[in-house]
């Protein structure tokens, strides 16, 4: 039958010595590539998490797809989203009323106003992690890390130099800064190196598919050359 839409293969002239069995022998071998090309491309899709590509298997046909993320369930977001809020309502209250809010459900003279709000803190930190694991990215919660934690070392600073918190915070603060600090570098480098890993694949899916036939002829001979191209 004809061959596939995009593939192009130069038929032997009609009055070559065996043209019908080197026409056999070249859409063997195109078949033979087409499967170790499917082969290939199913492995760097299990490497990478990624989905198949719609524009063909063979490797270097089109451009490779990007692996796509995860998304969360909707109704684990929406969970997620609640707690998140609930929290927070409950950390402004901590921060803006120590001892009334805490006085709710405890007694608020069995701790100063200072440690409330140092709880209330952590309230407000639990709720923006609560809210980055909901976002539609595979690192949302590690980037909620990232910026929670510098709040909490400021919130911190700030307790100790105008709220009348004990000195022992301020070590608190620096390990939550310096954490922060070292996740947000860890994060920049993978990004570094996801962008290296897809430049990489990009160029290495460029070019047209070839093969050699088993008398070792090739691309470079005019009566034997396939070119696959989209």
């Amino acid at each position: 039958g004809p061959p596939p839409r995009g593939l192009r293969l130069a038929a032997p002239a009609a009055d070559a010595p065996g043209g019908g069995r080197a026409w056999r022998t070249k859409w063997a071998a195109c078949a033979i590539g087409l499967a170790a090309g499917s082969g290939r491309r199913r492995g760097h899709r299990a490497r990478h998490g990624g989905a198949a590509s719609p524009r063909g298997a063979v490797r270097g046909i089109g451009a490779s797809e990007a692996p796509s993320p995860k998304r969360v369930p909707r109704r684990a977001r929406r969970t997620s989203l609640f707690t998140a809020v609930y929290l927070l309502v409950m950390a402004t209250a901590l921060l803006v009323a120590p001892k009334t809010a805490f006085s709710l459900l405890f007694d608020a003279t069995e701790l100063p106003s200072a440690w409330i709000r140092v709880f209330g803190m952590l309230c407000a930190l639990l709720a923006w992690y609560y809210h980055g694991a909901a976002l539609a990215r595979p690192d949302g919660f590690l980037r909620a890390t990232v910026s929670g934690r510098l709040a909490l070392a400021a919130g911190l600073f700030g307790l100790v130099a105008v709220g009348g918190g004990p000195r022992g915070l301020v070590p608190l603060a620096m390990v939550n800064a310096l954490g922060a600090l070292t996740m947000l570098r860890a994060l920049s480098c993978h990004a570094s190196e996801d962008d290296s890993d897809e430049d990489t694949d990009e160029d290495d899916s460029d070019g047209d598919f070839s093969y050699e036939l088993p008398d070792g002829s090739g691309p470079g001979d005019s009566d034997s050359s396939s070119t696959m191209g989209w």
